[in-house]
């Protein structure tokens, strides 16, 4: 690998205690003209996750993850047409208002989750828009940039999500993590390519996950091939048992 990509082979998190209870999430980038709805079923139904968080989900894709999937009580779902859509479903109880980044950006959840213990965890999914314009530029800066202010003090341990439209190289990558002070999921596990599955000459790793606080990503998978152009991602994270 070249010289650029060193940095994504260095700095792994250390083992954690065993006994830091285990918390698994399925994140995909479904593609919303995509039918082949029965391979995401399927990986869901084998990894059981305890949270799924999907992306460019119009109503046909939140129907079917409804109807083929149990055991996820809550299930927020904004289906769009327009390749923009959102959809999370969680074993994990609401914990307060589900709110967003602005309603005039780039699509986002920011959701607060109470998990077993009392304690309260947020999940926060991000999906940029194309960078193909100047306005899709300041839409996306302007996303991550509200995004990592209301990160960058907060000490509730967050799991934060999505497709960037970026590389970690980018410029915007790099100010979003450190505005907001953020823990790479993938330092240290190398360069993955998550999206452009259908055209391998030009693959590219778009699709993030970050950590802050005391949250701690463990592992990131890539999951099967689900007809969509990205990858979805199995990830395994851990919290102290308070927090």
């Amino acid at each position: 690998f070249s010289l650029p990509l060193i940095p994504l082979y260095s700095g792994a998190q250390p083992p954690l205690p065993r006994h830091w209870p285990e918390l698994r999430i399925l994140y995909a980038n479904v593609q919303t003209s995509n039918r082949d709805k029965e391979s995401l079923l399927h990986l869901i139904n084998n990894e059981q996750p305890d949270i799924i968080a999907l992306l460019e989900t119009d109503q046909a894709w939140v129907d079917a993850v409804s109807k083929g999937v149990t055991g996820y009580p809550l299930q927020i779902s904004k289906p769009r047409t327009d390749n923009f859509g959102m959809a999370v479903f969680s074993r994990l109880p609401l914990a307060g208002e589900i709110r967003n980044f602005g309603d005039e950006l780039p699509p986002s959840f920011s959701i607060p989750l109470k998990r077993a213990n009392g304690g309260e965890l947020r999940l926060i999914v991000l999906h940029c828009i194309p960078p193909l314009t100047q306005d899709a530029l300041y839409l996306n800066w302007l996303l991550l940039r509200r995004a990592a202010s209301d990160l960058r003090f907060s000490d509730v341990p967050t799991l934060i999500v999505g497709d960037l439209n970026a590389t970690p190289y980018s410029r915007f990558f790099r100010d979003f993590q450190d505005w907001a002070a953020l823990n790479y999921g993938w330092q240290g596990r190398g360069w993955t390519p998550t999206w452009n599955v259908k055209f391998p000459p030009i693959q590219l790793m778009i699709d993030h996950v970050f950590s802050k606080g005391s949250i701690v990503i463990t592992e990131i998978n890539t999951g099967r091939e689900i007809g969509s152009d990205h990858l979805p991602l199995i990830i395994k994270a851990a919290l102290p048992k308070s927090f």
